[in-house]
């Protein structure tokens, strides 16, 4: 039975194997390979999104795959049932730039940008090939961007190195001792307890956007 994953949020990797414009040649990859900023706010209206950071983008290199994705949100007062739109992803094509507004060319879901909400830059490949560890950006609090590694791949990824995103997602915390590591996985095991000095104490304080300092 799966432990680790019952109890720690980890960044995501996501690998897309498409069909559509993308490089020709087999391109050598490593290292960080996405961009990322924080979204501002969202017109569905218009489909246009506002960017913390939209130099990101050039514009001679539109159109561009992107995943848009709320990373907090959730109700701590409901507990894990009550996730609101934390975890809510969507892929688009950014059509054009203009200042720190991106035009998509269809309309994006509901998404809270109360909450922290990132727009990912996708790199899209007709073949890759991995020759240096593939990470993503450690997650930022403060420009609440990173913890996702996503990448597309049109025809074959070769693997000559790993991806690696450890550590790179929300901090978890650690197992209440109060349930070993084989209890049943179900809601009522899923106690956390602080690690200290730890500034994020808990996924479930991560999902709601809470900092709070550990105790």
């Amino acid at each position: 039975m799966p432990k680790k994953t019952t109890y720690h949020i980890i960044a995501s990797v996501i690998l897309m194997f498409l069909c559509g414009g993308v490089i020709a040649q087999t391109k050598s990859i490593g290292g960080e390979i996405n961009k990322y900023s924080k979204v501002k706010s969202i017109n569905d209206i218009e489909k246009s999104v506002t960017l913390e950071d939209a130099s990101i983008f050039k514009q001679e290199e539109l159109p561009d795959t992107v995943l848009l994705v709320q990373m907090t949100g959730m109700s701590t007062s409901g507990g894990w049932n009550d996730t609101n739109t934390v975890g809510l992803y969507e892929f688009h094509i950014v059509t054009q730039v203009n200042g720190s507004t991106v035009s998509l060319l269809s309309t994006p879901g509901a998404f809270d940008t109360d909450e922290l909400v990132q727009m990912v830059r996708i790199p899209s490949y007709k073949n890759a090939q991995i020759d240096n560890k593939l990470i993503s950006k450690k997650w930022d609090w403060g420009e609440g961007t990173g913890g996702i590694l996503a990448l597309i791949v049109n025809e074959t990824l070769t693997f000559n190195a790993d991806i690696d995103v450890s550590e790179s997602g929300f901090r978890g915390g650690k197992v209440s001792a109060e349930y070993p590591d084989d209890a049943p996985c179900t809601f009522n095991a899923a106690h956390y307890t602080n690690l200290p000095n730890y500034d994020e104490i808990s996924s479930l304080s991560h999902l709601a956007g809470n900092k709070a300092k550990a105790q």
